[in-house]
């Protein structure tokens, strides 16, 4: 290319001359300049470079097709093309606003074919969700379902539609989602598909079970990942048999099951799992008997950091629960302004991205923080918000939780008739879930309210370590 003279310079470096200038083209003449604009873009920058203005090329693209008299599918195929690259250049910059307005740009697009338009809706339902966009995620994903004609693309779109209702604890829906990917990825025999299915399921019914039938329940996704040398799908398995554990008051087990989670999680790169088995070890190691110093100080450091990669890779929902641990982790440390702090963030971002679980536990953290301080009235206000917050949510275990909460601050203020009401809705909610484990809790905390014992603040940490 020729080098600009210094007044052609100027006139399209400053914006308003620049412009001028392009108005003054007829737009079959600024088509051609754009179509001219892909081809020296092209030509003089290496292939490896191309990613990062891929956006810009798509631009081209798009506007070399204004004030044409045909469309000109070469052009509209080029478009498509630069926007996928665009795209996924953004999802390695972690830039996943960018990369879900790119995806949602190649959905919409009238060249898009159906497998096209699916491949972008799932990918872009993903990243919302990833932003914490559950209705706008919902609504992509929902699209790719209902839109894919493909078996394996509808699979997919089910998958991770079911995953967004496991986190936002709608179990049904979820299992529903599934189940019925499971089922078209086996008709396709796409063992892959199959495996993410299968998986993913484990993940919404290993809930209630025994670790030893949890362990059962595994084997199938881990020998299936072993087969297909998917190592990430072992470390995720891993971690959710150490959740099992937790569930069972197994807290020394849960560390071992959750370390090995955690090692695949970092050797397969997963920051996204690794995040995950971050907070798990956290609430493991703050639950264990033991060194309860040298735990606490662990756990807050790998709950920061995992914040701290959560931030990096744009995945907000899951900053959720490590807030709410954070304020237990100070709280216990004795650090109550912090803790407050943390709970009252969690508090925020899991009502922007409706997390009813992360919610509850920060209402219930924040409660206990003014219970430490021995701000009563506060604390009950704090336990009163989280129940209302989330009495509409598929959530029940953490429900439980506050209502369990809210009866011990009155038991100890004696307040016996009232603790014992809140106590009994929460074992009717937990049998009617048929959950053992929580109605035992329950129970041993009713009986001491009506025997008129008040319990003793943190009654209900203290049941769960015994058991």
């Amino acid at each position: 290319m020729a080098e600009l003279s210094a007044e052609a310079a100027y006139l399209f470096r400053h914006v308003a001359l620049r412009d001028a200038a392009y108005q003054l083209h007829m737009p079959s003449e600024r088509a051609r300049l754009h179509e001219l604009a892909i081809e020296c873009i092209t030509a003089q920058v290496p292939e490896s470079e191309l990613d990062a203005l891929a956006h810009e090329l798509a631009g081209h693209a798009r506007n070399a097709q204004l004030g044409v008299a045909r469309l000109d599918g070469a052009l509209a195929r080029a478009e498509l093309a630069w926007l996928g690259r665009a795209a996924a250049f953004a999802e390695r910059e972690y830039d996943n606003h960018q990369a879900a307005e790119f995806h949602q740009r190649m959905a919409a697009h009238a060249a898009a074919l159906p497998e096209e338009r699916a491949h972008a809706l799932v990918q872009c339902g993903m990243l919302q969700w990833f932003l914490g966009r559950r209705e706008a995620a919902l609504d992509s994903l929902t699209r790719a379902a209902r839109t894919a004609e493909d078996r394996n693309q509808r699979a997919l779109a089910l998958i991770e539609r079911g995953v967004l209702y496991r986190d936002t604890r709608e179990y049904y829906a979820a299992e529903a989602d599934l189940r019925e990917a499971l089922r078209l990825a086996e008709v396709s025999g796409n063992a892959r598909l199959q495996l993410r299915a299968l998986g993913n399921l484990a993940t919404v019914i290993d809930r209630g079970f025994a670790v030893d039938d949890v362990i059962e329940m595994y084997q199938p996704v881990l020998a299936l990942a072993e087969k297909l040398g998917v190592r990430g799908a072992v470390g995720v398995s891993y971690g959710q048999i150490g959740h099992a554990c937790m569930a069972n008051h197994e807290y020394e087990r849960a560390v071992e099951w959750v370390e090995k989670a955690l090692a695949i999680a970092r050797e397969s790169n997963d920051q996204l799992n690794e995040a995950v088995m971050l907070v798990t070890l956290a609430l493991a190691l703050m639950r264990r008997e033991g060194d309860t110093r040298a735990d606490l100080a662990r756990a807050h450091e790998m709950l920061e950091r995992s914040i701290a990669v959560n931030a990096a890779i744009g995945n907000t929902p899951q900053s959720c629960s490590a807030l709410a641990a954070l304020s237990t982790c100070c709280r216990r440390m004795q650090r109550l302004d912090e803790a407050q702090s943390y709970a009252r963030r969690a508090i925020q971002l899991a009502t922007e991205v409706g997390n009813p679980e992360s919610l509850a536990s920060a209402w219930r953290e924040l409660g206990r923080v003014y219970e430490e301080r021995g701000e009563e009235v506060e604390a009950e206000r704090a336990y009163s918000y989280g129940i209302v917050a989330v009495q509409d949510a598929p959530e029940y275990a953490s429900l439980v939780r506050l209502l369990l909460a809210l009866a011990s601050l009155l038991a100890r203020r004696g307040e016996f008739a009232d603790a014992a009401h809140h106590a009994e809705s929460a074992l009717e909610l937990a049998g009617n879930h048929y959950d053992g484990n929580l109605a035992e809790e329950v129970m041993a905390l009713l009986a001491q309210i009506r025997a008129q014992e008040p319990p003793r603040r943190g009654t209900e940490t203290i049941l769960r370590r015994k058991k």
